[in-house]
């Protein structure tokens, strides 16, 4: 007589050595994974942050620098000891200075001191006259230069500007003097 063999199937408990070395490897990449994407995602979030208080301090400089200078009557330009200008511009009746020390550029109004920037490396200002001399006794316009700093850790950079801007009364006077 022939007796049927039976089978007996046992289940299995728990993971196998190898199945477990191969989800921790898993894991272990999935891991490594997001950490790159938090350290690319933290430095995007850093340049952004620079870019965006770089580009509030040139806009605001150059913004009431420009204003100013259009609306100047006389323009007074002087070096400092460090080589930055002190730039002195009348508009309307009183005196508007421009000056910088120790990284902040300030205007003073009336007597009344501002601090423009606190990021300025360099401030330059040079008067320009109807020869293309740099006489500022009549210039028709002021050719400014701004150095700002920005920085993320450990990596500092000087952002150089460089813009013309017209005194408007000075080339009115030369336009319908002729």
């Amino acid at each position: 007589m022939h007796t049927p063999v039976t089978f007996v199937q046992t289940r299995q408990a728990g993971l196998s050595l190898i199945e477990l070395m191969i989800s921790l490897s898993l894991g272990l990449v999935v891991m490594l994974g997001a950490a790159q994407i938090f350290v690319s995602a933290n430095l995007a979030y850093s340049e952004t942050q620079r870019f965006a208080q770089l580009q509030g301090d040139i806009s605001l400089t150059s913004d009431l620098l420009a204003a100013d200078v259009q609306a100047a009557t006389s323009v007074s330009q002087v070096d400092d000891a460090n080589g930055n200008s002190i730039l002195t511009l009348t508009v309307g009746a009183q005196n508007v200075v421009y000056t910088l020390a120790s990284g902040v550029l300030t205007r003073t109004v009336g007597g009344v001191a501002e601090a423009i920037s606190e990021q300025v490396a360099s401030f330059k200002g040079q008067c320009i006259a109807k020869d293309m001399g740099h006489s500022c006794a009549s210039p028709l316009m002021v050719r400014l230069a701004l150095g700002i700093n920005s920085t993320n850790g450990s990596d500092n950079r000087i952002h150089l500007l460089e813009f013309n801007v017209a005194v408007r009364n000075n080339v009115l006077a030369v336009k319908f003097s002729s």
